[in-house]
């Protein structure tokens, strides 16, 4: 039998006379194996008169030989032919047949072996699952297949609607066509039908056209609908537009919708969306985040020149516009903003820019800019600049905490604590807390105490923990020692001056020793009455 497979798919014309001769001195009990069948089919040179030797023997014509016979792309047609001339039973397996001509990639022989079927007396021509998924799969021949199948008189087609499915999904506008002509009555309209011609990638528009002029009020846009245009890449556009320019039931167009067409299609069909289906169209806060994160500034033009009045900055739009290129897959935007590698500030100037000229539309006066302050703040890389331009945004007011102003002060430069100043004026409280953290900022603690001095002098106590904080910071504390030794009237919790409470604060002389006694000196501080300070807290 091995002999046998390799003469059956020799391409060579003279191993066809040696399997004549092998094949004519084997006992006629041998059994033919279907292996040597199918090489015979598979043949592209010498396949016919391979079979035709082999169909003399004792040998069993089995589905996946005539499959293999079909998808002969030069002699499928041929080999079919001679099964049925020499092996009536073929004729029982004609669901087989379909399937191979179908599947065929030469759009020549699957015609002719279709007609060959067609002429077979007693074949019964049914259109199944299993036939049209074979023709699905044939992306180049497989529609035409379908299209001769379905104009054939004598063809059944067991409408299911499964089988809709693949053929709205599939197949172009001719075979839908062809469906409905014969089998329109028998074709059940459900939403996993529609989903699927909305899905089709090359015939999308074509395909949910003909189902509009068919049966277009049984055609229900929902929100699957959608999705599955949306998720179209080659004709997802079109599809949209061409159900936008239908009339939408009440109610279908939920959030979910809208968000969808915003984030997966372009102004075009956005403009229509709002046009075409107006007050049903509603602009919710998570529709707002859509349009920052998903979608492109013509798209945010569109929405303001349509619909501004409903666009209401929220604090989750601020956060969503200052966590928009974060990276790393935390929860909250707060935690992206200590890890982000990226600038933030382009972001939060391109809201400003494309939105609203009102400034407090931009960041609400509910929104508390503690916590915005410190989202910023753990922002090394352009923290500054984030909150410099929300700062210059809440000109109006709003809540700020004690919380909020300790943060800016704790972590910016003078220049933030300049403009929080100005634009939030008397609603910023000079605290206990609020003048520690100006004396334990590392970086610009002398610059951010002599500008509370100046514009806020009057409510700057120097008290025990403002000390013990300044003599805590390593890199500027001194320099805000020396700042405030050099305003010798400015107010104290014993109201006899910063230096008594430096020498009567234990914590700072046991923590910092030198760097005091630098700072007292400096201060020309009696060397005798440092001595003694000294002794009494030893």
């Amino acid at each position: 039998m091995e002999v046998l497979t390799e003469l059956a798919a020799s391409l060579r014309e003279r191993d066809v006379a040696t399997l004549r001769t092998v094949v004519g001195e084997l006992d006629t009990r041998t059994e033919i194996s279907e292996e040597v069948l199918l090489n015979a089919v598979k043949n592209t040179w010498h396949g016919v008169n391979m079979l035709e030797i082999l169909l003399r023997a004792n040998s069993i014509i089995s589905k996946n030989v005539i499959l293999a016979a079909g998808s002969n792309e030069r002699l499928g047609d041929k080999l079919i032919d001679l099964m049925f001339k020499k092996r009536g039973e073929v004729v029982k397996e004609v669901e087989s047949v379909m399937i191979a001509a179908v599947q065929n990639q030469s759009v020549e022989v699957s015609m002719r072996i279709l007609t060959i079927l067609f002429e077979q007396p007693g074949a019964i021509v049914a259109v199944t699952k299993n036939v049209v998924e074979a023709a699905a799969n044939n992306i180049e021949n497989g529609k035409k297949g379908m299209a001769i199948l379905l104009r054939y008189p004598g063809t059944d087609v067991a409408v299911t609607e499964h089988l809709v499915q693949t053929i709205v999904g599939c197949f172009d506008g001719v075979v839908v066509k062809l469906l409905f002509e014969r089998w329109s009555l028998e074709v059940v309209f459900t939403e996993k039908v529609v989903k699927a011609a909305a899905g089709n990638t090359q015939s999308g528009k074509e395909v949910m056209k003909v189902l509009l002029e068919e049966r277009g009020s049984d055609v229900v846009i929902t929100e699957e609908v959608v999705k599955a245009a949306a998720g179209n890449r080659w004709s997802g556009k079109d599809v949209m537009l061409l159900l936008l320019e239908q009339r939408w039931p009440s109610g279908v167009i939920t959030e979910e919708v809208v968000k969808t067409v915003i984030a997966k299609f372009d102004k075009e069909v956005v403009k229509l969306l709002l046009e075409q289906q107006g007050s049903e169209v509603v602009i919710t806060e998570e529709v707002v985040k859509t349009v920052i994160t998903e979608s492109d500034k013509e798209v945010v033009k569109i929405l303001l020149e349509q619909r501004g009045s409903d666009v209401v900055i929220t604090e989750g739009v601020v956060w969503t516009v200052i966590a928009k290129f974060q990276k790393g897959a935390v929860k909250e935007p707060l935690e992206q903003l200590y890890s982000a590698r990226v600038s933030t500030e382009e972001v939060v100037k391109t809201l400003i820019a494309e939105w609203s000229e009102e400034e407090e539309k931009i960041v609400p006066k509910q929104l508390e800019l503690g916590a915005v302050v410190k989202a910023a703040a753990g922002n090394q890389w352009s923290g500054k600049d984030v909150i410099l331009l929300l700062l210059e945004q809440r000109r109006s007011g709003g809540v700020i905490t004690e919380e909020g102003v300790k943060t800016v002060i704790a972590r910016f430069d003078e220049e933030v604590v300049k403009v929080l100043l100005e634009q939030q004026g008397s609603d910023v409280v000079i605290t206990e807390e609020v003048v520690k953290a100006a004396a334990g900022n590392s970086r610009s603690g002398k610059d951010i105490m002599l500008l509370l001095l100046e514009q806020r002098g009057s409510e700057v106590v120097i008290t025990e923990e403002v000390v013990k904080a300044a003599a805590g910071n390593q890199r500027s504390g001194k320099d805000v020692m020396l700042l405030l030794f050099e305003r010798p009237g400015q107010q104290n919790e014993s109201g006899t001056g910063a230096i008594n409470v430096l020498l009567g604060c234990e914590f700072a002389m046991v923590l910092n020793q030198d760097h005091m006694l630098m700072t007292l000196f400096s201060a020309a501080v009696s060397q005798e009455r440092i001595r003694l300070q000294l002794y009494a807290h030893q």
